[in-house]
């Protein structure tokens, strides 16, 4: 369901941004995109199971990026961890295999430094 509304919120926000772009205000661009990024950003704001899709094995940068893996076992447990494409590891940097999470989710972004 959350799925289906981001969608038509992201429809809607392209075809307010076409004709914003287009018929009124050429400078509100740098800021329709950035709404868009983030109504599209929040489509990964959520656990995504592992069976859906898994993350990206490498980051803009080269790295391997840590991602949050949930456990629905007993106990229940989430846990930081790199999907390496080959599978799963530790996120603590020690290289050792772990079971795949059942689902995932990205690591949001830090915050951003105070003034």
């Amino acid at each position: 369901m959350k799925d289906d509304i981001v969608d038509r919120i992201d429809a809607h926000l392209a075809e307010i941004e076409s004709a914003v772009i287009r018929d009124f205000e050429p400078d509100s661009e740098p800021l329709l995109r950035e709404c868009r990024a983030e109504i599209i950003a929040a489509r990964d704001r959520r656990w995504i199971p592992a069976s859906e899709r898994l993350p990206d094995s490498e980051d803009e940068d080269g790295g391997i990026p840590n991602v949050l893996g949930y456990y629905p076992d007993y106990p229940p447990d989430i846990q930081l961890v790199w999907y390496t494409g080959n599978g799963w590891e530790d996120g603590d940097g020690s290289g050792r295999d772990v079971k795949p999470p059942a689902y995932w989710m990205p690591l949001p972004e830090p915050p951003r430094a105070m003034p």
